[in-house]
């Protein structure tokens, strides 16, 4: 998020972003980050996050260039293990109705990873997905009307 718009909503509300901040990063230390980045970049795509889909998280474990070109079309590339697509899988559903969730969307996760694993995977796709909708909305409230839609 441009640094003008991110002050203008910590002076805002101060005390639910920095809990949103904290949250986002015990998100990237609770699960595979590089996995975390192509749900994150999903979530992003999904909600029309122009801004978020060009953030780098480089730091953090950054998938392939191939990987992240491929992400649209994830469910029919080679370059997406089995993990990974129940992870993007669950990420979807999760943006589209989390209401909808089945116990098969969770047992698909479970099939590679632990409970507890695959909870914290799912506390941080909750936290990515959250976070992303203040970006948007706090661009929305906030942003300069004069400066261009990329960095808004």
């Amino acid at each position: 998020m441009p640094a003008a718009v991110h002050d203008r909503m910590r002076l805002s509300a101060a005390s639910a972003t920095s809990a949103l901040d904290t949250l986002v990063e015990v998100a990237w230390e609770s699960t595979d980050a590089e996995i975390l980045e192509l749900c994150r970049l999903r979530i992003a795509a999904m909600l029309g996050d122009d801004v978020g889909l060009v953030r780098s998280t480089a730091e953090r474990g950054a998938p392939s260039a191939e990987k992240v070109a491929a992400l649209g079309s994830w469910w029919n590339s080679d370059l997406f293990s089995e993990r990974e697509r129940a992870r993007i899988a669950f990420t979807e559903q999760f943006v589209t109705s989390v209401a909808s969730m089945t116990d098969d969307d969770v047992d698909a996760l479970l099939a590679h990873d632990s409970e507890e694993e695959t909870y914290r995977f799912v506390c941080a796709v909750y936290a990515m997905d959250a976070a992303t909708r203040a970006c948007l909305v706090s661009r929305a409230l906030f942003a300069d009307d004069d400066a261009p839609a990329a960095q808004r």
